[in-house]
């Protein structure tokens, strides 16, 4: 096979996701995270700028229309932005957005030491052929 596959990735529905998963409101201690919730470990101030430099923008296409866009911020750099959601069009190709919590659990016994549990018996099942006399 020659060549390569190309995904489209259709960056403003992921910046438009992104950005409202950042306005979810901070569980309170004890509540569960809702959907989207993003962590994130120590960064310094220019990690949110890039991950926040861009915002919709209303502009005229070429027919003369207002459309929304998204614009860069005057003096900011997104390159973090750019990464985030590449990253999120890339766990949305193999399937993640859609793992359940048994997925999640299979994936970290797979990256752990720790030995898989055994599997609970079975009862015997009767055979769907019935046999002759």
């Amino acid at each position: 096979m020659r060549g390569y596959k190309v995904w489209p990735v259709v960056g403003g529905i992921a910046k438009s996701e992104l950005y409202g998963f950042l306005r979810l409101d901070r569980p309170l201690d004890g509540e569960p995270c809702p959907p989207g919730w993003c962590h994130f470990p120590q960064y310094d101030d220019d990690y949110f700028k890039q991950l926040t430099a861009e915002q919709l923008v209303s502009k005229r296409n070429k027919r003369g229309f207002m459309v929304m866009a998204w614009g860069l911020i005057p003096g900011r750099e997104n390159h973090v932005l750019d990464a985030r959601v590449y990253a999120r069009a890339a766990a949305q190709l193999v399937g993640l957005d859609r793992f359940a919590e048994t997925d999640w659990a299979a994936l970290e016994r797979m990256v752990s030491s720790e030995p898989p549990p055994e599997p609970e018996p079975r009862a015997p099942r009767e055979s769907w052929l019935r046999r002759r006399g």
